[in-house]
């Protein structure tokens, strides 16, 4: 076996990133990422003096901070050569890359994108979805390694090593363009089994089966599992256009009982480790359908996949369904879901392709042979 991801992760380690400059810094973006980073900045001395947003209303602040729009700012400040920006944008839809280049552009001293910043402090800001320091990748080049091995087709390990080269390095422009409008059904893979006897983990409004429909696909039955109650109503009255869904208001993972829940009435709903957001009924697909038959399932769960699966595994292993997996919830996810399901069954081909910008939406495709 080749050992290029364990080198590509070694190289990383190795390597200091540059620090983050200027006599003033500017945060990017003033949600819930710009506020965590003041937070930090500001707690480890630097000066924040303001915040960029498209979206800024005049006189908004931020915990006092002045909020503008990157135009209003550069209107009144003759001096970007003496600011640090720090682009605290995490998200599936923004495109980092032109962004970045037009504050470098403007003349700021740095523009430093979220991940470099991860970079240049590790450990300074909890992990979120799947971004978090390169360290920690530091003892998983192996693992990502054998992933390379298993996958199935070039376009496949064009996305692992653009992934992985992404992660550890900040740099969006090693990323590959994303298929945004075939998600669960890429037109370049091969076909799911017909009629589909589908298992939605994550039905969210209905998003899935419509998107499968309208690729031409037929539901001989479908379980949907979607336990944000604002999402739940709307799956139910989408799914009734369909006809043979069932709509279940459950979570799903390795066993079955309540868990803590988030709901966010949006596609962040998630199973939380604390009880703020209360709680929703949770089910082992083994034990709540034991008798479907699934020939495809999707999990799409906020980082309950591996979990869930794990729930699922008699019925994986018997019936062999196809299988699309998110692996962006959480950093490991990349290589600890694939290499999970490899072990179950060798006989699956993988493949991944990614639907969104950033990595967001990054899924496996697994067939049986």
């Amino acid at each position: 076996m080749k050992h290029k991801f364990a080198e590509l992760v070694a190289a990383a380690a190795n390597q200091t990133p540059c620090a983050l400059e200027g006599d003033a810094v500017l945060i990017y973006g003033a949600g819930n990422k710009g506020w965590e980073v003041l937070r930090f900045l500001e707690a480890r001395g630097y000066a924040v003096s303001g915040f960029l947003d498209t979206h800024a209303k005049p006189g908004q602040h931020l915990e006092g901070i002045p909020v503008r729009t990157l135009e209003d700012w550069l209107r009144d400040n003759a001096s970007p050569a003496s600011h640090s920006v720090v682009i605290a944008v995490h998200n599936y839809l923004a495109d980092i890359v032109p962004l970045q280049q037009s504050l470098k552009d403007k003349g700021f001293r740095q523009a430093l994108n979220i991940v470099e910043f991860y970079n240049v402090f590790p450990g300074a800001l909890p992990d979120h979805y799947w971004l978090t320091g390169k360290n920690s990748y530091a003892a998983f080049g192996a693992a990502l390694d054998r992933l390379d091995s298993l996958l199935a087709d070039a376009l496949s390990r064009q996305w692992l090593e653009a992934v992985a080269r992404f992660r550890l390095s900040g740099d969006h422009a090693l990323l590959l363009p994303p298929a945004l409008n075939d998600q669960y059904c890429p037109r370049d893979l091969p076909e799911w089994t017909r009629p589909l006897r589908l298992i939605d983990c994550g039905a969210f409004d209905g998003d899935t089966l419509e998107c499968l429909k309208r690729s031409g696909y037929d539901f001989e039955c479908v379980a949907a599992f979607e336990p944000d109650m604002e999402n739940f109503r709307k799956l139910a009255q989408a799914a009734g256009g369909y006809g043979n869904v069932v709509c279940l208001p459950c979570a799903v993972g390795a066993k079955t009982g309540p868990v803590y829940f988030s709901a966010e009435a949006n596609m962040s709903s998630r199973v939380s480790a604390s009880g703020g957001g209360g709680f929703a009924q949770c089910v082992a697909l083994d034990e709540a359908l034991p008798g479907f038959r699934p020939n495809l399932i999707k999990m799409d769960i906020e980082g309950a996949e591996l979990d869930a699966l794990r729930g699922a595994r008699r019925m994986i292993e018997k019936h062999r369904p196809g299988l699309a997996v998110s692996l962006y919830h959480t950093p490991g996810h990349l290589w600890q879901i694939p290499l999970m399901l490899h072990d179950w069954n060798p006989d699956y081909r993988f493949y991944l392709r990614g639907h969104a910008q950033n990595t967001f939406d990054l899924v496996l495709y697994a067939f049986p042979r």
